[in-house]
């Protein structure tokens, strides 16, 4: 088989048993919320802990979208070494450079909109919106508080919110609106799941396991990002093409 297209099933199996993974892990977090036992024990660090290491989580995430190209190598998908495809020189290749994540080649004009004239995407400005409402609802509930009945409320919202944006990640062509509500929903979502979590059950365990379970969607919609990128790389009949590492 054509190690091209070899590694484009690789990649699409990839994707689907991350995604597979994630929405399984989504499940368990319900059955946990619906049949977990309540806590005998509530510590007195548990709340500021594990709303603590949500905020760094979001931080951390709002981070890469601002500075996206501290994390282009993580989403690198095509670079190698020019001698790999027939060029005695570096200067016999065509120098691709990064807007972002996304490479500045024209192919992925969709991935990206603009505002006065600079290039943004969509994801990233998603997930940054949603990051920045994630905290504002945890710093509110943290400080303010919520009655008990908004509990379940605030959970079933933000496990729907974030089973949509798992169900996105199945969708091959997105439109920029779509990416963008996509990304918002995961980190909004979340954060009404954790508050949920701590007013409703408390259990500490439940509460770890979720924490961990946002670090896999982050890694499942990552390498379905760069998958999706790797298929339309892959599909460019340009040759010579060599990603400018400077």
């Amino acid at each position: 088989m054509d190690k091209k297209l070899m590694d484009h099933y690789n990649s699409r199996d990839q994707s689907r048993i991350l995604t597979f993974i994630s929405f399984m892990g989504l499940f368990i977090l319900l059955g946990l919320y619906l049949f977990a036992p309540e806590p005998g024990t509530i510590y007195w660090f548990q709340k500021p802990l594990i709303f603590t290491i949500f905020v760094a989580i979001c931080i951390l995430g709002g981070l890469a979208t601002v500075y996206p190209s501290f994390c282009k190598g993580v989403l690198e998908f095509r670079k190698e070494d020019f001698s790999t495809k027939g060029f005695s020189t570096k200067d016999d290749c065509y120098p691709i450079c990064f807007q972002g994540h996304h490479p500045d080649c024209g192919h992925f004009e969709s991935h990206t909109f603009r505002i006065h004239g600079k290039k943004y995407c969509p994801g990233c400005s998603g997930l940054f919106v949603g990051v920045v409402l994630a905290v504002a609802f945890v710093l509110i509930y943290y400080f303010k508080g919520m009655p008990l009945l908004y509990g379940n409320i605030s959970f079933g919202i933000g496990w729907v919110m974030v089973f949509i944006s798992l169900l996105s990640l199945t969708l091959r062509v997105m439109g920029t609106r779509s990416k963008f509500t996509a990304n918002l929903f995961l980190v909004v979502g979340s954060a009404l799941l954790i508050i949920g979590l701590n007013i409703f059950k408390g259990n500490i365990l439940v509460e770890c396991y979720f924490l961990l379970l946002i670090v896999f969607f982050i890694l499942t919609r990552t390498v379905t990002s760069k998958n999706n990128h790797e298929r339309i790389c892959r599909s460019c009949q340009k040759t010579g093409c060599l990603y400018d590492s400077y």
